[in-house]
């Protein structure tokens, strides 16, 4: 992810991965992780509604309490989405990396065109998935993984 960040240029702040939050009896929730360079970009963030805490290596992480991130897509590439944060565009540029995958496995092909052929500002809504699949055992697995699309509350 970090390399990314390097490619797209000086003005990415940072960027985004699913983070799953284990729950009580066994669930998982999928929720949005940011992670910026700067603590000041990464303090603005959280009090939009997550956890700040500083990491080492990679700068200061905010895992949000949503599974939704509106945001105001800049670009695409086969692996990447870069975009600002629609509560907070003035931060700066942010980056949705699925490498190894690519954008069209990861959210489907018509998706995939979509986000590579948007103009800049194009609206749309990140959102952490949980994805339960049957493995060829006959038992099942709990992924999380990005997608585009409505609230899944809605």
């Amino acid at each position: 992810m970090v390399a990314g960040v390097i490619i797209v240029g000086g003005d990415v702040v940072g960027w985004v991965e699913v983070h799953g939050v284990p729950q009580p009896r066994g669930g998982l929730v999928a929720v949005w992780r940011l992670v910026a360079g700067a603590g000041a970009v990464a303090s603005r963030v959280a009090t939009a509604g997550g956890s700040l805490r500083r990491e080492s290596a990679q700068g200061w992480a905010v895992v949000t309490d949503r599974s939704v991130l509106p945001v105001l897509v800049t670009g695409a590439s086969e692996t990447e989405v870069w975009f600002r944060l629609a509560m907070t565009p003035e931060l700066g540029t942010w980056v949705l990396d699925v490498s190894p995958w690519s954008l069209a496995q990861v959210l489907g092909p018509a998706t995939a065109a979509a986000l590579t052929q948007a103009e800049t500002g194009t609206r749309v809504n990140l959102v952490a998935r949980v994805l339960v699949v049957q493995n060829l055992g006959g038992g099942y697995v709990r992924h999380i993984a990005p997608g585009v699309g409505p609230s899944p509350q809605a």
